[in-house]
């Protein structure tokens, strides 16, 4: 029994000496990096690599010795062209800033950094691969460059984002898996190919709007969406999974989409609703009322004056001249279409 006591006490002894040498070394973190404080490597093209950080960053797990990581654009006169793979793996800091001239982040480079909550992409990175930030739980939000071409599988899972822009043309899969915080999903019109369960398990959305340009969704794509209500698929899209499996455990309202579609043609093989938007952008009809009519018009002219008033789907239905907004523009389209008939 007296041993039982003693273990206790040496290990609650040992668990506050550690607690506060964690915190003696996190007082002492540097606010931010300096170029000397990388490790690189040179490339055939004779660009940078950066390889990881000179001091180490193991003495405690996840011990915070730098607040902030700016990768600089050059380091000994080469300039900094790529982020090696597990580069930052386990470390532990709050900001990163990435220059114009990183073009590919490669694998786990910042995975399963805890404490990550910020990220500045500059607009030139063109590859983020598989694992890059994976685990990266305090991460809420980031905007990705308009630069971006592949985003690698599993690149972003396990975070705690709550809204993204796609811009890459892949995506890979399980990109954004097991996001559960995870509400609101933009596609750009670069968006070509989604990989398999891109979004499983993301757990809080409603509803998304599939980009103009998107032709592949992949299998599972939306496997425990268990919330995810509504969705419209562009005439763009001319290929589902093999096995039928799109939306998985998810009890959809609607399917939205264009009559004689890819999309048309699964919702009726699932026996799941089809709304067809297809006189939304012939006629005018974006209330989808079956009338292009005063009421349409009254209906967008409401829109561009009140935030909020439309819902993803709703405003990519509005969106008739495919801007991204709706505006003046999309109000003048509509007033055309109707006052032809």
């Amino acid at each position: 029994m007296q041993n039982t006591k003693t273990i206790k006490v040496i290990g609650t002894i040992l668990s506050i000496v550690f607690l506060l040498l964690s915190i003696n070394i996190i007082s002492m973190a540097k606010s931010k990096t300096d170029v000397g404080d990388f490790t690189y490597e040179l490339l055939e093209d004779g660009c940078a690599k950066i390889t990881g950080l000179k001091y180490n960053q193991h003495i405690l797990p996840a011990v915070m010795q730098v607040a902030q990581v700016d990768i600089p654009t050059e380091i000994d006169g080469y300039v900094v062209k790529v982020i090696g793979e597990n580069a930052f793996e386990n470390m532990s800091f709050f900001r990163l800033t990435i220059p114009e001239s990183v073009v590919t982040i490669e694998k786990g480079a910042f995975c399963n950094n805890s404490i990550l909550n910020s990220i500045n992409f500059s607009n030139g990175i063109k590859r983020i691969e598989e694992y890059a930030f994976i685990g990266c739980r305090a991460l809420e939000k980031i905007e990705l460059p308009d630069s971006l071409v592949e985003l690698g599988h599993d690149s972003f899972a396990c975070t705690a984002l709550k809204e993204i822009k796609l811009t890459a043309e892949n995506v890979g899969n399980g990109a954004f898996s097991e996001c559960s915080s995870l509400e609101k999903v933009k596609m750009s019109d670069d968006v070509k190919n989604i990989g398999m369960c891109a979004f499983y398990g993301c757990t809080s959305l409603t509803e998304i709007v599939v980009g103009r340009n998107t032709k592949f969704l992949g299998t599972a794509l939306f496997q425990g969406c268990v919330n995810l209500k509504r969705i419209l698929i562009p005439q763009s899209v001319t290929i589902f999974e093999e096995n039928n499996i799109l939306f998985e455990d998810v009890y959809l309202d609607a399917i939205y989409g264009f009559k004689g579609s890819a999309a048309e043609n699964y919702a009726n093989a699932k026996k799941i609703t089809f709304i067809d938007i297809t006189k939304a952008y012939s006629d005018g009809d974006i209330n989808l009322d079956g009338i292009a009519d005063e009421s349409d018009f009254e209906y967008i002219i409401q829109a561009t004056i009140t935030d909020g008033f439309f819902s993803e789907i709703e405003n990519a239905i509005a969106d008739v001249n495919g801007d991204g907004a709706v505006d003046g523009f999309d109000v003048s389209v509509i007033e055309r279409m109707i006052n032809r008939h």
